[in-house]
């Protein structure tokens, strides 16, 4: 007969076990964060001390890694969604990674590309503002919009 503590043991085994290949399967899918990844733990009803367990072995088996989510990360939205280095760094940043994680993944962005990006943005802009009457305005809006999408200032009106 087994004792109390070797049973609550097995349940200890059988609960990280389960959130384990749980979690193996959501990381499997499409890259994930650690925070996204705690939070969808918790979510489970994983206890906090089996989801820093779960999130270490992730970690060691390579289902999690922090470095190339944020390169798929910065170059997805840079790509697809057309955000500037604010944006995404903002982004990153609710995401918890540190300040100097992000900056330095931020900094491997190649300039020609994003240059590129934001000149087809503002090429797009001023084709929806073709009719608007004051030069001024239809500065302003580019601007505004451009910054919306998390771009330096200085570069949106040096490419204006």
């Amino acid at each position: 007969m087994y004792s109390k503590e070797h049973s609550q043991n097995r349940g200890i085994e059988f609960t990280l076990k389960y959130f384990l290949q749980k979690a193996q399967k959501y990381c499997s899918t499409q890259e994930r964060s650690v925070f996204q990844t705690e939070k969808k733990l918790k979510e489970w009803g994983a206890s906090p001390e089996t989801a820093t367990q779960v999130i270490q072995l992730l970690c060691k088996d390579g289902f999690i890694d922090s470095d190339r989510f944020i390169e798929l990360f910065i170059r997805s939205k840079l790509r697809q969604n057309k955000w500037g280095r604010v944006k995404i760094g903002a982004e990153l940043l609710k995401q918890k990674f540190s300040r100097e994680q992000v900056f330095l993944h931020l900094e491997k962005i190649d300039e020609t590309e994003y240059r590129r990006i934001l000149s087809d943005l503002i090429l797009k802009k001023k084709a929806v503002l073709k009719n608007e009457k004051d030069l001024q305005t239809s500065k302003q809006k580019i601007v505004y919009f451009c910054m919306s999408k998390g771009f330096e200032y200085d570069l949106i009106y040096s490419l204006l």
